[in-house]
């Protein structure tokens, strides 16, 4: 018996070809896009930075993907909580023939709670546009993070949020909440970008890693799977990726994807990714640290808060200060 849940794997030598080739192992775009469809492309734009960052998505990544949405005769939005698409998509303006740019922050919504959430457990600020689309597609970037130790797919829909109330999600549970979004919104295609993967302590730092990928699967759990293979991350310590599994919301593991494309494994041997750190155990001679006892999610992020510090004004004004 075929396993139920595909991947596609390309390496990225022309971008357009690729992200082509990608959709067309999978079956092709029109397995999910119909003529009149309304199809929404969530990329990861919100900051204001260029494609060889590593933090936003490679803008001719979004570009193809509209473009096939496009030619099958839907109707394409572009979103993310974003004023930066001017900057982002400098050089790449025929988006706007094919698609419509919106920022999230200045989109229609509603106060709602979403069905079946276990950890936002309050009305938070949906966009009409999706629970009105009918294609829904997660472009991701690949990156390290200093709060949940990996980022690829399922974290990308915390962007979904208009303006500050992402907060929400880290007010009631990080993992969870992130968790509870991609339940009541599942992508129907998730492109994962990592033409450039960026590694280290983000969001506080971060370096870009010329990877030359793109993977493609239309369950955004096998998705995350293969991402942590490509970066060498234990899927084991990423919580909200866990609890997805636990949920049923995709493959238990690895073993359940059935690969298809480029030799991911031989790909991924020409490069290694640096982590975010976990432990602060190494700063406690400078500082009288009190966080024994923490989940392992604080551990993370004091760690990342540490090393961030260190690197912009030096320890040495801090030491002897306690941290509980």
């Amino acid at each position: 018996m075929a396993n139920k849940y595909r991947v596609s794997v390309v390496h990225v030598d022309d971008i357009a070809a690729a992200v082509r080739r990608g959709i067309a192992l999978l079956g092709g775009i029109e397995r999910l896009v119909r003529p009149g469809a309304e199809v929404v492309i969530k990329v990861n734009m919100f900051t204001r930075a260029t494609p060889e960052s590593a933090k936003v998505t490679h803008p001719a990544v979004a570009l193809e993907v509209a473009r096939l949405c496009h030619e099958v005769g839907a109707h394409v939005s572009v979103v993310e909580r974003s004023p930066h698409y001017d900057f982002i998509f400098r050089g790449y303006e025929e988006i706007e023939q094919v698609a419509r740019l919106i920022s999230l922050d200045d989109a229609p919504h509603r106060h709602r709670f979403l069905p079946g959430a276990r950890s936002l457990s309050v009305q938070i600020p949906w966009p009409d546009l999706l629970d009105a689309c009918d294609v829904f597609i997660n472009i991701p970037g690949l990156r390290t993070h200093a709060l949940t130790k990996y980022s690829n797919g399922m974290k990308n829909l915390m962007g979904l949020l208009p303006q500050d109330t992402t907060r929400y999600i880290h007010e009631f549970g990080l993992d969870g909440s992130i968790c509870d979004i991609n339940y009541y919104r599942p992508s129907d295609l998730v492109v994962t970008d990592a033409i450039y993967t960026l590694e280290g302590n983000f969001p506080s730092e971060g370096a870009p890693v010329k990877t030359d990928l793109l993977t493609f699967a239309d369950n955004v759990v096998a998705a995350d799977l293969v991402g942590t293979e490509i970066m060498d991350v234990d899927p084991g310590e990423v919580f909200h990726l866990q609890e997805a599994i636990a949920r049923g919301m995709g493959p238990t593991s690895r073993d359940e994807i059935e690969m298809v494309g480029d030799d991911l494994k031989e790909l991924a041997a020409g490069f290694r990714i640096t982590p975010a750190p976990r432990d602060p155990t190494p700063y406690k001679a400078k500082f009288n640290l009190l966080a024994e006892h923490v989940c392992d999610s604080c551990r993370q992020a004091l760690a990342g808060g540490l090393l961030a510090v260190s690197h912009r004004s030096g320890l040495a004004e801090m030491e002897g200060v306690t941290i509980v």
